[in-house]
């Protein structure tokens, strides 16, 4: 088991019953972002259907002509993980998806002067059409 699986683990688990979406990224960045055994094992992937996720919530956050480009999505593939981020009209936007529970989170820096960051959980739900996006607002609460 690699050094890290025990904190990628604990990183799920705080995802799953988080009540505030802020400490799930601190504690990514903190606990993971710098280990260098957890940046080796991702692999740069195509994953359209988090793409699409980025878009639903950059449309929510920032209207309909939301602009969301230059996506960089790692997998891990033992780990059934998938972190990157993308730009959304300009602002820095990251995502952790845990592929064995379909359960994500989506940070959002609205405003970089203030710190001021919009957080949305997600799911991709693979081979369900027509779906509504649920709610996203600012804060450090949690939306779904």
């Amino acid at each position: 088991m690699a050094d890290y699986a025990r904190k990628l683990e604990d990183l799920k688990n705080t995802l799953l019953t988080a009540e505030t979406f802020a400490r799930v990224q601190e504690k990514f960045f903190d606990e993971l972002g710098m280990n260098r055994d957890f940046i080796a094992a991702g692999m740069q992937v195509d994953v359209p259907l988090l793409k699409a996720a980025f878009e639903q919530v950059g449309r929510q956050v920032f209207g309909p002509t939301c602009i969301v480009q230059g996506f960089a999505l790692f997998r891990m593939e033992a780990d059934k993980f998938v972190h990157g981020g993308c730009m959304m009209n300009g602002c820095l936007a990251t995502v952790l998806y845990f592929e064995d529970v379909d359960v994500g989170l989506v940070a959002v820096s609205t405003d970089f002067s203030t710190g001021a960051m919009t957080y949305a959980r997600i799911s991709l739900m693979q081979g369900r059409e027509g779906l509504e996006p649920g709610p996203v607002a600012p804060g450090p609460g949690t939306i779904q």
